[in-house]
């Protein structure tokens, strides 16, 4: 039987205006070791686990009448959606270097 993934953290939107200004700290590979012992960094790989567990069984292509999806969800869909735009643009990159 899986482990539960804990609960994300949640910063209300009324606290986000009192939160400084993010700023690039991340400059070597020390950054980034130093990175990974911060809560954020926590909160970024939960937040990867619950989006992949969020998709586990899913096939695509889907298409979004089929299925009930509200707020982040549908943002996450369109991602999808746009990945094979992604995909063409790379084949393109030498073309816009």
């Amino acid at each position: 039987m899986p482990i539960p993934l804990p609960t994300l953290r949640q910063i209300l939107l009324p606290a986000v205006s009192s939160l400084p200004l993010p700023t690039l700290k991340i400059h070597t590979d020390v950054d980034v070791e130093s990175w990974k012992s911060t809560q954020g960094y926590h909160d970024y790989a939960l937040f990867l686990r619950v989006l992949n567990e969020s998709v586990v069984g899913v096939s695509l292509p889907l298409d979004a009448k089929d299925v009930d999806l509200d707020g982040c969800e549908v943002c996450i869909y369109r991602v999808f959606l746009s990945s094979s735009l992604v995909d063409r643009m790379a084949d393109c990159r030498h073309i816009m270097i």
